[in-house]
């Protein structure tokens, strides 16, 4: 039963010890895990995008009462990914006085401390990006 419980953390054990016995240092290992890790959480979160924003789109249109995301295949089921292309084809307009360095790195300096949160947030035994032992007070701040 503890196996069944703790499937992810056997599982990394074990990759581990399968690493480790080809004879890759244990930093090595420390950062594999740390890479599979980081994009286990960047996948879920991209799938948890693509299924919820149509859903979103649909209960809203339906306060509203208009229809949803229909333009799209499938009922506005891949309204995420046209919204992608979308925000990816359009022309990026710096003001003509502005300073183009820091008008492109505004929305980074904005969104780099929310998503560093993460760091410290555990989502699950041995799965947390870093162990601080003031991770509350860095979370709260």
């Amino acid at each position: 039963m503890d196996f069944i419980l703790n499937f992810w953390v056997e599982l990394g054990n074990w990759v581990a010890g399968v690493l480790s016995g080809w004879g890759m240092p244990e930093w090595g290992v420390n950062l594999f895990a740390d890479i599979v890790g980081v994009l286990i959480l960047v996948v879920v979160g991209i799938m948890a995008v693509i299924v919820f924003t149509p859903m979103e789109r649909k209960v809203i249109a339906r306060m509203q009462d208009r229809p949803g995301p229909n333009r799209t295949w499938g009922y506005g089921a891949i309204q995420a990914f046209a919204d992608a292309i979308k925000m990816l084809t359009k022309e990026d307009v710096t003001p003509a006085n502005a300073d183009k360095r820091l008008h492109m790195l505004a929305p980074i300096l904005v969104v780099i401390p929310s998503l560093l949160v993460f760091a410290v947030l555990p989502f699950g035994p041995r799965l947390v990006g870093q162990d601080l032992n003031i991770g509350v007070l860095y979370f709260v701040a």
